[in-house]
Protein backbone atom coordinates (compact mmCIF):
# COMPACT_ATOMS: atom_id res chain seq x y z
CA UNK A 1 0.00 0.00 0.00
CA UNK A 2 1.23 3.46 -0.74
CA UNK A 3 1.53 6.01 1.79
CA UNK A 4 -1.64 7.74 0.56
CA UNK A 5 -3.74 4.98 0.61
CA UNK A 6 -2.28 3.94 4.20
CA UNK A 7 -3.63 7.49 5.05
CA UNK A 8 -7.26 7.58 3.69
CA UNK A 9 -7.13 3.97 4.69
CA UNK A 10 -6.58 4.80 8.65
CA UNK A 11 -9.16 7.72 8.29
CA UNK A 12 -11.99 6.01 7.14
CA UNK A 13 -14.11 3.72 9.34
CA UNK A 14 -13.87 0.78 6.36
CA UNK A 15 -9.93 0.87 4.97
CA UNK A 16 -11.43 -2.18 2.76
CA UNK A 17 -13.66 0.29 0.67
CA UNK A 18 -10.47 2.12 -0.17
CA UNK A 19 -8.85 -1.27 -1.32
CA UNK A 20 -11.84 -2.17 -3.51
CA UNK A 21 -11.78 1.39 -5.04
CA UNK A 22 -7.70 1.19 -5.57
CA UNK A 23 -8.40 -2.52 -7.61
CA UNK A 24 -11.06 -0.67 -9.68
CA UNK A 25 -8.90 1.96 -10.96
CA UNK A 26 -6.28 -0.30 -11.73
CA UNK A 27 -8.26 -2.36 -13.36
CA UNK A 28 -9.29 0.68 -15.37
CA UNK A 29 -5.54 1.83 -15.92
CA UNK A 30 -4.33 -1.27 -16.92
CA UNK A 31 -7.21 -1.33 -19.74
CA UNK A 32 -6.12 1.83 -20.56
CA UNK A 33 -2.28 1.19 -20.82
CA UNK A 34 -2.93 -1.78 -22.60
CA UNK A 35 -4.89 -0.03 -25.71
CA UNK A 36 -1.93 3.08 -25.63
CA UNK A 37 0.54 0.23 -25.73
CA UNK A 38 -0.78 -1.81 -28.64
CA UNK A 39 -1.45 1.71 -30.84
CA UNK A 40 2.21 2.16 -30.95
CA UNK A 41 3.75 -1.37 -30.92
CA UNK A 42 4.07 -2.18 -34.14
CA UNK A 43 5.59 1.33 -35.45
CA UNK A 44 7.57 1.48 -32.25
CA UNK A 45 9.22 -2.23 -32.23
CA UNK A 46 8.01 -4.19 -34.95
CA UNK A 47 10.81 -6.78 -33.78
CA UNK A 48 9.32 -7.60 -30.85
CA UNK A 49 5.78 -6.70 -31.49
CA UNK A 50 4.70 -10.86 -30.64
CA UNK A 51 7.08 -10.36 -27.34
CA UNK A 52 5.25 -7.40 -26.21
CA UNK A 53 1.97 -8.33 -27.29
CA UNK A 54 2.08 -11.26 -25.44
CA UNK A 55 3.09 -9.21 -22.12
CA UNK A 56 -0.13 -7.65 -22.82
CA UNK A 57 -2.14 -10.25 -22.87
CA UNK A 58 -1.09 -10.83 -19.42
CA UNK A 59 -2.15 -7.44 -18.34
CA UNK A 60 -5.57 -7.96 -19.42
CA UNK A 61 -5.04 -11.65 -17.45
CA UNK A 62 -4.34 -9.41 -14.55
CA UNK A 63 -7.41 -7.27 -14.96
CA UNK A 64 -9.77 -9.50 -15.46
CA UNK A 65 -7.98 -11.28 -12.21
CA UNK A 66 -9.04 -8.08 -10.29
CA UNK A 67 -12.28 -7.65 -11.71
CA UNK A 68 -12.99 -10.88 -10.71
CA UNK A 69 -11.75 -10.08 -7.09
CA UNK A 70 -14.26 -6.94 -6.84
CA UNK A 71 -17.63 -8.90 -8.29
CA UNK A 72 -17.01 -12.17 -5.43
CA UNK A 73 -16.44 -9.09 -2.87
CA UNK A 74 -20.02 -7.31 -4.38
CA UNK A 75 -21.94 -10.64 -4.40
CA UNK A 76 -20.62 -12.04 -1.11
CA UNK A 77 -21.43 -8.30 0.53
CA UNK A 78 -24.86 -8.30 -1.06
CA UNK A 79 -25.31 -11.73 0.32
CA UNK A 80 -24.64 -10.89 3.69
CA UNK A 81 -26.73 -7.48 3.66
CA UNK A 82 -29.86 -9.47 2.18
CA UNK A 83 -29.05 -12.43 4.58
CA UNK A 84 -28.73 -10.64 7.77
CA UNK A 85 -31.23 -7.49 6.94
CA UNK A 86 -34.31 -8.78 5.48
Amino acid sequence: MNSMTQKLASKTKFPQHVTLNNIDVSCDYLSKLKQDIESNVQSTFPKEAEKINTCLSQLSETSSIFQSTLEVFFFFFFFFFFFFFF
